[in-house]
């Protein structure tokens, strides 16, 4: 098989389908390291849009592979910044982009979040977050539509990035975003340190108000009930943000249960989906088996994915591989080694895609010529 785009597309499908690959595809994920690759800075990219474009591509004259996970930056400093928020900042050096946790919601609010979620987020959510949406409504206005304007921009550039990257034969991974209520609480209103306080206290608020944040959830999933059936590529993606947080009952009440309402429409018309883990989720296996047969994929940690192959690989994919600091440190001869053993023992039947523990955000997260060098061997070998 060569390497045109419906064939990498394909061994892509041929992984969720269980088939024996020709070679094991093999997943990108680069983030902001890439701007840092090419010589760039995101501080740059805010000033000049059409930048990102230009050094997300650069990355891949010389690495190779069969999916990208996005097609550019999803995170936006500089939108933040327009509306006077710190939730979201360049680093100091411009290369990456950082968080701050940012408690917006007090814990007796819950009543007026689950009464009406819109009127709360955009009354008093928003100017808490957002200094520059405290003013008059001229002010207030000004200030989002210089957002809006900026975020039109950058959304014009990335579809021209998505466009050049088909160009290249390089399909983009990720569609559509699954994103359960939770984590829109955890993200956006909580933070770690109010959820986890919440949880304990008050967890049927926090219960009834997923049930209420819903709406937003299938909104932002952009799901169609006429539409009679989705293409299996590309995946609806999620990023699982509050999961490694907390315990397997809560998990499973208030986050999953959540997640099979999004992901089941999307089954059982022939979507297929993918959970970025951000962790091993040991304590999750048994919970997170009741998926469709060849519908589902799971990005495990390196440490779990030998339990997760166990108790998940006859029904879904595994998707994973190299740790971030074996590419940092090991020599290239090391990084092959296991590049190796990762595909024998996941992927001689299919059922897995190959790729790094996570995105890849700092200048010095890898040594990139380990990384060339691993992605070109999994795509030979």
């Amino acid at each position: 098989m060569g390497d045109t785009l419906n064939e990498r597309v394909q061994r892509i499908i041929d992984a969720y389908d269980h088939k024996k690959p020709d070679h094991t595809p093999a997943l990108a994920m680069v983030g902001t390291w890439a701007i840092a690759n090419a010589g760039g800075t995101v501080k740059e990219m805010e000033e000049n849009p059409i930048l990102e474009k230009e050094y997300y591509l650069k990355t891949f004259d010389t690495l190779y592979c069969d999916a990208v996970m996005t097609g550019g930056i999803v995170n936006d400093a500089k939108s933040f910044e327009l509306i006077g928020s710190g939730a979201a900042f360049a680093s100091n050096d411009g290369t990456s982009i950082q968080h701050k946790e940012n408690i917006v919601m007090g814990d007796d609010e819950y009543p007026k979040l689950i009464a009406e979620p819109y009127e709360f987020v955009v009354n008093e959510i928003l100017p808490r977050k957002a200094e520059k949406l405290r003013g008059d409504f001229a002010d207030n206005y000004e200030a989002m539509s210089a957002c809006v304007q900026h975020r039109l921009k950058k959304a014009e550039v990335q579809k021209k990035l998505v466009k050049e990257l088909r160009d290249r034969d390089i399909p983009v991974f990720n569609g559509a975003v699954l994103s359960p209520p939770l984590d829109m609480i955890f993200d956006f209103l909580r933070g770690f340190r109010g959820l986890a306080v919440d949880l304990r206290r008050r967890p049927e608020l926090v219960e009834e108000a997923c049930d209420k944040l819903m709406m937003y959830s299938e909104a932002m999933l952009g799901y169609d009930p006429t539409v009679e059936s989705y293409p299996a590529f590309p995946i609806f993606g999620t990023m699982a943000h509050s999961p490694n947080f907390i315990r397997p009952k809560q998990f499973e009440q208030l986050w999953w249960k959540y997640y099979l309402k999004l992901a089941k429409p999307i089954w059982e018309k022939g979507g297929r989906t993918c959970i970025y883990c951000e962790g091993t989720w040991t304590d999750k296996l048994d919970i997170i088996q009741d998926v469709p047969k060849n519908q589902a994929a799971f990005h495990i940690a390196p440490d779990g994915m030998y339990q997760a192959k166990e108790k998940l690989g006859d029904n879904s994919v595994i998707v994973g591989g190299m740790a971030m600091n074996e590419l940092r440190f090991k020599s290239k001869e090391e990084c092959l080694d296991l590049a190796k053993k990762y595909i024998e023992d996941f992927g001689a039947d299919g059922g897995y895609i190959f790729t790094i523990d996570r995105e890849l955000v700092c200048p010095n997260d890898v040594n990139t010529e380990n990384l060339e060098a691993v992605y070109e061997f999994v795509h030979n070998y």
